[in-house]
Formats: C-alpha cells, structure tokens, sequence
C-alpha cells in the first residue's frame, strides 16, 4: 500500500518521537479529571491551583512562537491548553510543536485558569503523546 504525502510526514513525526525517547503509544495514563468535570468545577480549581491530568484527541492548534495554544477533546467535552516554551522547556515545547497533528491524543498535566480572554484553559506543565495518528481526521 502506497503512504500519501500526510501519511508518509506523520510517520517523520512517529519517528522524531521515537528517536525522542518517547513511546508514541504508551500502554497507560494517569488521568485525574474529566473535561466535564474541570468545566463543572472550573471557578474552585482555579482558586485552588490543583494539580489536573487530562486525555484528550487535539482538535485544534495554534501554534505563536514561544507559546500553543489547543483544544483536546474527551467523551465528554472539549477543553483548551496552553503551553509555553518557557514552562515547559524548549526542547519538550519543540517536541510538542513539531511532532502533533489534529487528532492525536495527548496527555497534560497543569493547573486551571482564565486566558485574557475568559477562556477557560489548562494551563500545561507537562504532556505526554499517548496515541499518534498517521491518518487524517474524517472531515
């Protein structure tokens, strides 16, 4: 079977992370909250600044120089992340934006908070790849 150009730069980015020391498609996670749970109780873990890990399937990405912003999905919602180069170094934010694509899912850890915006947010202190997909998201 012949790879189209995506596939065949989606497995680049399967390789990049594998040549990273990271297993593209680990056996388990820790995930402490929900989406719909951060959502339900967003004001109090704002003001209380507990530790969250999340699982989602990226939905959108935007990437702006030293700082990403997404959205990851879950079975029961969809939640936005932040991550900056500065928290989470560069060569773990470089990871990040040169090896995800729309529809992979990620694991994050972080905390709660508001973008300027009002957005609530995740606000990423650490993420790890848990399934790579090689394939587009159906349209």
């Amino acid at each position: 079977m012949e790879l189209n150009d995506l596939q065949q730069t989606r497995l680049g980015k399967l390789e990049q992370l594998r040549a990273a020391g990271v297993d593209p498609f680990p056996p388990r996670t820790e995930r402490t909250h929900t989406t719909r749970q951060v959502l339900a109780d967003f004001d109090t873990l704002v003001e209380s600044q507990e530790s969250l890990a999340l699982a989602g399937r990226i939905m959108l990405r935007r990437v702006m120089g030293g700082s990403s912003f997404a959205h990851i999905a879950d079975e029961h919602g969809r939640i936005q992340i932040f991550l900056s180069k500065k928290d989470l170094g560069v060569e773990n934010y470089k990871l990040f934006t040169e090896t995800t694509d729309l529809g992979d899912i990620v694991g994050v850890r972080g905390y709660a908070f508001r973008t300027k915006t009002g957005e609530p947010s995740i606000f990423v202190k650490s993420w790890q790849m848990l399934s790579k997909t090689l394939n587009p998201l159906p349209e």
